[in-house]
C-alpha cells in the first residue's frame, strides 16, 4: 500500500563533506527505481537534528570521509525508534571490512562503484526495516489490547473470560464465581467448551469463527452477550 512517504519520496540521510555524494546516491537509486529522497549532513550536530526532524528510513554514511566516527552514529541511530538500518560507503571494501563493520553496527558496507550491490543491498535493508516497523506496531497494539483487556476486566460487574484458541487464558473473579471457584487462576489453560451446555457449543463455536484473525481467534466472552 502507497504511503504518504511513498509519495514524496523515501527520506535517506547522507552523512557526507560533499555534495557530490548525495547525488551519486540519488542517481544509483532512482535508477533501480527507489523513489528516494536524499538528505545530506556534514556535521554530527547536523545529523542529530536531520535524524530527529526527518525520521529517515536509512542512514549512508561515507565512512572514509570521518572513520573515527562510526561508534558515535552507531549508538546515535540506536536511541532512535524506529532505528534505522546503517550502511557503511567505502571506495574499497573486502570480506575482512566488511565483517569489522558490521561488527561495529553497521548492515553493510558498499561502494560506488558497484552500483548492482549497492541498489540491492538498500532494496533489502529497506524491505527489512519496513518489516521491522511493522512488526514493532503490532506489537504495541497487542501490549495496549492486553492493557485495555486488563481494565475491561478488572472494572466490570459482567463475567468476562478472554479465550485463545479455545483456551481460557484469564478470567475476571465474576466469571469465575458463576462455576464455583474462588480464584480465576484456576481456570487458566482450561478448555472453554468445558464450561458451555451443549446447547450453546454450536453458537459459540459460530461467534469464535467470525472473530478469528489470521491462525489466532481472541474472543471476549460475557453470559450476558
Amino acid at each position: 500500500m502507497a504511503t504518504l512517504r511513498d509519495s514524496v519520496g523515501v527520506p535517506l540521510v547522507i552523512y557526507s563533506r560533499e555534495d557530490d555524494n548525495l547525488s551519486a546516491v540519488n542517481n544509483i537509486l532512482r535508477q533501480a527505481g527507489h523513489p528516494v529522497h536524499c538528505s545530506r549532513a556534514a556535521r554530527l550536530n547536523e545529523l542529530d537534528d536531520t535524524l530527529n526532524n526527518l525520521q529517515p528510513e536509512m542512514l549512508i554514511y561515507f565512512a572514509d570521509e570521518k572513520p573515527d566516527e562510526l561508534t558515535t552514529i552507531v549508538a546515535r541511530l540506536r536511541k532512535q525508534n524506529p532505528s534505522p538500518p546503517l550502511l557503511l560507503v567505502r571506495s574499497r571494501i573486502d570480506e575482512q571490512t566488511i565483517a569489522r563493520d558490521m561488527e561495529s553496527g553497521a548492515q553493510d558496507v558498499v561502494s560506488l562503484t558497484h552500483r548492482n550491490r549497492f541498489q540491492a543491498v538498500v532494496k533489502r535493508e529497506l524491505a527489512a526495516f519496513r518489516l521491522k516497523t511493522s512488526l514493532a506496531g503490532v506489537v504495541t497494539s497487542a501490549k495496549q489490547y492486553r492493557q485495555e483487556l486488563r481494565t475491561l476486566m478488572e472494572g466490570s460487574a459482567e463475567a468476562i473470560a478472554d479465550v485463545q484458541e479455545g483456551i481460557i487464558v484469564t478470567s475476571n473473579p465474576n466469571w469465575a464465581e458463576l462455576f464455583g471457584y474462588t480464584d480465576p487462576q484456576e481456570l487458566i489453560n482450561m478448555p472453554f467448551m468445558d464450561y458451555c451446555t451443549p446447547s450453546d457449543q454450536p453458537m459459540i463455536k459460530g461467534r469464535s469463527e467470525e472473530r478469528r484473525v489470521g491462525k489466532e481467534c481472541r474472543a471476549r466472552w460475557s453470559p450476558y452477550d
